[in-house]
Formats: C-alpha cells, structure tokens, sequence
C-alpha cells in the first residue's frame, strides 16, 4: 500500500469515533487500524482469538489518518484482518465496518513493564512506523503516568533528551533531525531513527564503540569509522 496517499489529520479520530456509556469505542462510518508486525516479536500485539495491540495505532478513515499515542494494551472488536506492505514492512490492517465495535473497552489495565517493550521496540532497536512523526516519537511516552501509573524518569524532558539523538535525517544519517527543523510543520515529518544499540552510528570515540554493549559491532565500527574525538583514557593506552 502506498503511504503517500494518505494525509495526516487528527481530527479523524475525534470525527469517527464515538465513546459509549459502558465505555466501549465504536465508529460511526468505518475505519481501519494500523500497527507493524513486529509489535508481536516484543508483546506489543497479540494475534489469536482475541486480538489486543499497543494503543500506539494509526486510524485510517478516507485516506485521512491519525494517531493513537495510548501506551497500554487495548481490545479490539470483531474486525477482518489482512498484512499490507508498506513503506517496505509488513503491518497489519484491521477493517470495522460503519456501526461497529473498535475498543472493546477505553478502561485500559494499567501495566507498567509494557514501557519497557516499549522502549525496546522502538529506542534500542529504532523502530520507527510510517504514521510516528518526529512529534510523535519525541511525546511517546509523554502520558505514561495516565496510561501506566508511573512517570518515565522527570518527565517529557528526558524523553526528549533520549529521542533527539537517535531521530536523523533520512537522507544524511550523520545528521540530526532537530537541525532540519525550520518551521512548526517540520516536527510532522518523520524522521530516520537510528537503534540506541547502534554504537557504530552513535559514538564518536573508539572507546565509547568497543565498550558498547555490541562488541562485534563496536570492533568493526571502530576499525571502519572515523574518530571524531579521543578520549583520555585511549591517549592513556596508547602510551
């Protein structure tokens, strides 16, 4: 499926769905759900009789898509499923017709170990679907204490500070997405995210890349790439 026909409006969460008295979401015209197959490889996602997924989801409705930011695991109701490519990865779709149920219930379990697979899934190993702008990436887990009954370190700053580094621009990966931002709209488009794992494109000392935590990496890295600053202690060893 071709990602560049749909146009990112948030308003088609808020226009499609409705929430009901017993706390059920339900849409009124139809819609879709989008999440990447690889949320099952770290329990984002369960696929069976039942279906439940990481409320971190795109809604579809018209071409229009928005984004759901909930870090918990919802329910969905009886819906068809197929897996779609796209931007070259492999999602599942989920398809409600008019009328009917999306959420089996909005009154999420509130797990806080989810985080972790959280950051695992998309931090150390850069994982970044085709509906996560930069925004979105940097606000993941803005509301973790809504959603999961704790805070993420001291706050949305810190998030902040773990995201700006790893977010690139997609076409030089040497530089950081921040630096491309030059109006408000800008934070809407979505950037490369590097793996926090990935010592090779993230250290700028040979001995930050071969005491990482990939040595293989970190030795080929260290052997390929350029120094960019020495450390002390190598000016130490190579004495």
């Amino acid at each position: 499926m071709d990602i560049s026909n749909y146009k990112y409006d948030p308003t088609v969460i808020h226009t499609n769905l409705v929430k009901t008295p017993d706390n059920q979401l339900v849409t009124k015209n139809g819609c879709q759900i989008c999440v990447p197959v690889g949320y099952v490889s770290k329990n984002l996602a369960i696929i069976g009789s039942e279906i439940s997924i990481l409320g971190v989801c795109a809604f579809i409705v018209d071409g229009k898509y928005g984004v759901s930011m909930a870090t918990s695991m919802v329910t969905l109701g009886p819906c068809a499923m197929e897996t779609v490519e796209m931007d070259g990865e492999p999602y599942y779709l989920f398809t409600f017709e008019a009328g009917s149920l999306v959420w089996v219930t909005t009154e999420l379990v509130k797990i806080k170990k989810i985080v972790n697979n959280i950051l695992d899934y998309f931090n150390d190993y850069g994982h970044s679907p085709w509906f996560m702008s930069d925004l979105h990436q940097s606000e993941l887990l803005r509301d973790t204490q809504y959603w999961n009954g704790f805070k993420v370190g001291g706050g949305q700053p810190v998030y902040d500070m773990m995201v700006a580094p790893l977010a690139r621009d997609p076409r030089n990966i040497k530089t950081q997405f921040r630096h491309l931002i030059k109006v408000d709209s800008d934070v809407y488009k979505r950037p490369l995210l590097l793996p926090s794992r990935d010592i090779g494109s993230n250290a700028s000392s040979n001995l930050a890349r071969l005491n990482g935590s990939e040595m293989k990496q970190g030795i080929k890295a260290a052997l390929l790439s350029d120094v960019e600053r020495e450390e002390d202690l190598e000016k130490l060893f190579i004495k």
